[in-house]
């Protein structure tokens, strides 16, 4: 039987000297049809056979259609077990609703590949409890050759599988996550560098002179509020405060979910209060790094930045993120507080503020290393 063809074919009820309800359903461990029967001579009266057989029919149809198999279900509770395609297609829509437009556009990505692979495999309309680990290392072989990819962007692939069928889990259709314990791959670490004074004024001078001389802003608020690239572009006018000079960061827009607000330097303000009188609802950076209604993405400011780092011969390492690092390793420098520093940045630990600080301490005592051999 072609994987294509129907899984099941609805209950009926058959009258004879045998009375029975029968139904045909997919055995997914031969691929093949299989009857299943339950006998109702034992109900004397018709009318009472016929009331009860309808009742039954309704019952295991409905169960088949939703995706109940009677091969899969151990428990005896009709727990569904859906085809992969519209296990997949639920996960989807349970996502499509709470995830970033970023992430969202990530997570079809991902989805797309897998379908297009369940499709040529034939696995698409099979029941996702059949999806082995075998099945799952299979899949990530063919992710590795589809392309050229970075150990991190493979770890990327694994880190949505494992989601995606750790919710496959949590429905109770499968027992165990298949892609648990397949290894990551070392990836290589962050190649990010500080930006000395002397490249910033020059980046700061190219935008200026440059068509879209209002991303300066958008580096400003990496560099001195620490906001981060998405976080800015999902910024809208109504989230600034004009006459306390304050902006507020949704928790709807946060990375941590959790709102912050930072008050804002005299320059950045004074830029602030440029859009003042417009439609709140705009962000304040869309095309063009001006206010509009169409949100950027970070994939915008990316490219931005390239054209830029290209045009100055600037090193790769020289990353939009890089002004961040930047703003935090001159402000710890400066003799701010780490913890003050931590609560600005919006990181989750002060550890992590505090590798910043090691690498200025470092800087501090080479000052005073006059040892010689």
């Amino acid at each position: 039987m072609s994987f294509l063809e129907p899984h099941f074919k609805p209950a009926q009820y058959y009258r004879g000297k045998e009375c029975y309800v029968a139904y045909y359903v997919l055995n997914p461990y031969s691929n093949t049809l299989v009857r299943k029967k339950i006998k109702l001579n034992h109900i004397r009266q018709a009318h009472e056979r016929s009331r009860y057989a309808n009742a039954l029919i309704h019952s295991i149809n409905d169960k088949l259609y939703d995706g109940w198999n009677p091969f899969l279900d151990d428990s005896g509770s009709g727990v569904s077990c859906p085809s992969l395609r519209s296990a997949v297609d639920k996960f989807m829509l349970l996502k499509s609703s709470s995830l970033r437009p970023d992430s969202l556009r990530c997570y079809r990505s991902y989805v797309s590949l897998f379908s297009s692979w369940l499709d040529d495999s034939g696995w698409s309309v099979k029941p996702v409890a059949l999806f082995t680990s075998d099945m799952a290392a299979r899949y990530m072989r063919f992710v590795e050759s589809h392309s050229h990819l970075s150990g991190k962007t493979f770890n990327n692939y694994l880190r949505f599988q494992s989601t995606l069928f750790l919710y496959f889990a949590d429905n109770g259709w499968i027992k165990d996550n298949p892609f648990g314990r397949i290894q990551r791959k070392r990836s290589d670490p962050k190649v990010r560098s500080v930006i000395p004074p002397v490249d910033r004024s020059r980046i700061l001078d190219f935008f200026r002179r440059s068509e879209t001389p209002s991303f300066v802003w958008v580096m400003m608020l990496c560099y001195r509020l620490f906001v981060r690239p998405k976080e800015i572009m999902m910024l809208r006018i109504r989230d600034i405060d004009f006459a306390e000079g304050l902006l507020t960061v949704p928790s709807s827009v946060a990375k941590n979910h959790h709102s912050r607000t930072l008050a804002v330097p005299d320059d950045i303000m004074c830029f602030f209060r440029t859009l003042s009188g417009l439609d709140p609802s705009l962000y304040i950076f869309s095309s063009g790094y001006i206010p509009g209604t169409r949100m950027l993405c970070t994939r915008d400011v990316g490219r931005t930045w390239s054209v830029m780092r290209s045009a100055l011969g600037l090193p790769d390492s020289y990353q939009f993120y890089s002004l961040k690092d930047t703003g935090i390793t001159e402000m710890l420098e400066a003799g701010v507080p780490p913890k003050f520093v931590q609560e600005l940045a919006d990181h989750h630990s002060l550890e992590m503020t505090e590798r910043y600080a090691h690498k200025s301490s470092a800087k501090k005592i080479l000052e005073f290393n006059k040892l010689k051999f």
